[in-house]
């Protein structure tokens, strides 16, 4: 018989103490963590204590318990902000250094809030991974009814254990709309799919008499206890729920599963695990909240189809990507995070490393190493490591960064998608995290700070692309080539770095500045006398603005007098019409730039008469502060009239 909490506290046996302010969910996952705590301390007893929200800690204990595990609830521990308190509280009260006890902190809001790693991140998910119940099909209604259907479970809200309330998480988007529900429904029935309906009654909002005013067919398993709905959940063939705990019932056990997951995707590593694992042909995690689209609902019907029709996910082929120079301090990690989901060629071009670099890169087997002298040039770099790539779809990731693991795992989803609608070039959100960030930092890069001190989120970075697709600029290098693109959101690129390495490419990115500015301004040529206009545009794009911006350009061209024009552009944007302005203002007087600050060097080198913003909309002040700092005169927006009136206002100026 097992022993109880005191007995066990009160024994000789090491115990492994584990604190735990949480939510049901969560204990889901942690569970599946145990038969690795198991394998690191064999001799040690496990001990969840616990803290949380609501009813939450008495579901979890009971959870546990019926694991086979010991749990104690320690009252009135419900906050974050208790947690240092708690657990300075059990470490003098239970923990026993002298009986080889362990203590670990599965409270993991703390960490995340602050990036860093929860230490339970350290224990592999068993997968597959079976969670105990009694109950049994006599003691449910109609159990044999759906259990010899063609059933999918469904959540679609959940009202309960959020402190924050079920309002809160409608107005954020946490769910789907009824309505979105409902058109998923409608799409499993018409496969012959039955849909059971779990969790409180509560949480089925009105989806149910949606259901029946369109005369769709569905079972009703809400009010049920854990043990009878995970019973359920054992029974059906597959399951469809919003962020709760029941879908990491239904993923662990096999069963094909999607989890509308659309709020907090920073805690996703509590559930999911961190590395390749089996789990990923029968689970995906669905992370996108800006379509609320009934509609939009078939994607998740095509997956969930798809994972129940083939049993595992599909299959993608692409390369990956990268460029190093000197990044010994970082390049291991990254190869850490990338080598286990190569599939085809990984390319990795260095520019002449000397600190290390190489030596790491010749110890990885599946590296397809090049080496290509650095010339202060993203564009050429990168473009050449793109082009020693095999594959149709390559990936990109610099050397100090990370793919979250849901990205890597569910890649084949998002290139089997892209080839569907056409899209050659997907985006990817970047969390930016500089290790000893200092206020004169942001404010001398005016960067803006998340609540996470995550710098300019999302920052999305165009990284997943066909062969079509290369890089402009020599640097903040964008695609272009691209015909449709798309997004991905709620999983990221991590570019993390220490201060010093930051102000490090800090240098080397101003650097590449000035040798621009230098270079446009002799490419430019201004004759002695001669007074530069830069007219800057948001794009060249085909449309009715730029034609009539074409229009007045040509006036222009051929007004000159005492005036030399130059055209400056994005490089990253729409250029349809590019060639046509290279013919109508030669290609010397084309200035393009890749960033904001690589602008600011140009017109600090060049040194204009007038910088003209020909735009229609209102010109952020510290913006127009910084041109007006570095130019004689500046106009913020487009001149209403005929390109003579254009002309005769540049004359009248200084004047």
């Amino acid at each position: 018989m097992a022993k109880s909490f005191l007995e066990t506290i009160k024994g000789n046996d090491p115990i492994f103490f584990i604190n735990t302010l949480c939510g049901l969910g969560d204990i889901v996952s942690h569970l599946s963590r145990l038969p690795a705590v198991k394998e690191k301390y064999p001799n040690h007893i496990v001990v969840f204590l616990l803290g949380g929200f609501g009813g939450s800690p008495r579901l979890m204990k009971e959870m546990i318990e019926r694991q086979g595990e010991l749990a104690l609830i320690i009252k009135n521990y419900t906050w974050l902000n208790q947690h240092d308190t708690m657990e300075e509280f059990i470490k003098k009260t239970y923990v026993k250094e002298v009986r080889g006890d362990v203590y670990e902190t599965w409270s993991f809001c703390k960490e995340i809030f602050n990036n860093e790693d929860p230490s339970f991140l350290n224990y592999e998910m068993a997968f597959p991974y079976s969670y105990n119940t009694s109950s049994t099909p006599d003691l449910l209604d109609n159990f044999y009814g759906f259990a010899n259907s063609k059933t999918v479970v469904i959540k679609p809200f959940t009202t309960e254990g959020n402190p924050e309330g079920f309002e809160h998480d409608v107005e954020y988007n946490r769910f789907w709309t009824t309505e979105k529900w409902v058109n998923l429904i409608e799409k499993l029935s018409e496969e012959g799919f039955v849909p059971i309906f779990i969790g409180l009654k509560k949480d089925l909002q009105d989806l149910p008499e949606q259901c029946k005013k369109k005369k769709l067919q569905f079972l009703d398993f809400s009010d049920r206890s854990i043990e009878d709905t995970i019973l359920v959940i054992n029974n059906s063939n597959g399951c469809i729920t919003t962020n709760s705990w029941e879908w990491g019932i239904a993923a662990r056990a096999g069963l094909p599963t999607v989890c509308v997951y659309l709020k907090n995707h920073f805690f996703l590593p509590v559930h999911i695990p961190q590395g390749p694992s089996s789990i990923w042909d029968n689970l995906y995690v669905e992370t996108d909240t800006l379509d609320q689209d009934p509609e939009s609902s078939k994607r998740i019907f095509d997956v969930f189809n798809y994972l129940t029709d083939h049993k595992k996910r599909p299959k993608a082929n692409y390369s990956v990507a990268m460029i190093t120079l000197d990044d010994a301090d970082c390049v291991a990690d990254t190869l850490l995070n990338v080598t286990p989901y190569v599939t085809d060629d990984f390319v990795v071009v260095d520019g002449g490393s000397t600190d290390g670099t190489l030596e790491i890169l010749n110890g990885w087997d599946c590296v397809s190493l090049h080496e290509k002298t650095w010339e202060d040039d993203f564009e050429t770099q990168k473009n050449f490591a793109l082009e020693a790539t095999t594959q149709e779809w390559r990936i990109l990731i610099d050397a100090d960064e990370e793919y979250e693991h849901l990205f890597w795992n569910q890649l084949p989803w998002y290139i089997l998608q892209a080839n569907t609608d056409d899209v050659d070039c997907i985006s990817v959100p970047r969390i930016n995290i500089v290790d000893g960030l200092t206020q004169d930092m942001v404010e001398k890069n005016s960067w803006q700070l998340s609540h996470f001190n995550w710098v300019n989120y999302p920052d999305y970075q165009q990284r997943v692309y066909k062969r079509n697709c290369k890089y402009s600029g020599r640097t903040h290098e964008r695609i272009v080539g691209s015909t449709n693109s798309s997004v991905i959101v709620g999983q990221h690129i991590v570019h993390r770095k220490s201060s010093e390495r930051q102000e490090r490419g800090l240098k080397r990115e101003h650097d590449q500045y000035k040798i621009s500015a230098v270079n446009i301004k002799k490419r430019l040529g201004v004759e002695y006398g001669k007074k530069l206009i830069i007219q800057c545009v948001e794009s060249l794009a085909d449309d009715e603005k730029i034609i009539n911006i074409e229009n007045h350009m040509r006036f222009l061209a051929n007004n000159k007098g005492d005036f030399h024009y130059g055209l400056a552009f994005p490089a990253h944007t729409d250029l349809a019409k590019g060639e046509e302005f290279i013919k109508l203002m030669g290609e010397n007087n084309m200035i393009k730039f890749g960033s904001l600050p690589e602008l600011f060097y140009i017109l600090e080198e060049t040194k204009p008469y007038i910088v003209h913003m020909l735009t229609d909309i209102d010109i952020e002040k510290n913006l127009a502060s910084a041109i007006r700092s570095r130019t004689k005169h500046f106009i913020e927006k487009n001149i209403t009239g005929t390109p003579e009136d254009s002309l005769k206002h540049y004359r009248r100026i200084g004047v």
